[in-house]
């Protein structure tokens, strides 16, 4: 399962997300603003890449 946060800068996505991931047995936490800036990939195929590599 991927759990995507969206909203607007400074919302707090990424203070959830880090809030979240203890919470959740095998959750990791990605930054998928990180990954779409390095992948130059939009946003729906950097989900998909994560979650095949996921499995």
């Amino acid at each position: 399962m991927i759990v995507w946060l969206n909203g607007t800068f400074g919302a707090g996505k990424t203070s959830t997300a880090r809030e979240l991931v203890p919470l959740v047995p095998g959750a990791r936490h990605c930054n998928s603003e990180q990954v779409v800036g390095t992948t130059g990939q939009p946003p729906a195929e950097v989900a998909r890449i994560i979650a095949n590599r996921l499995g």
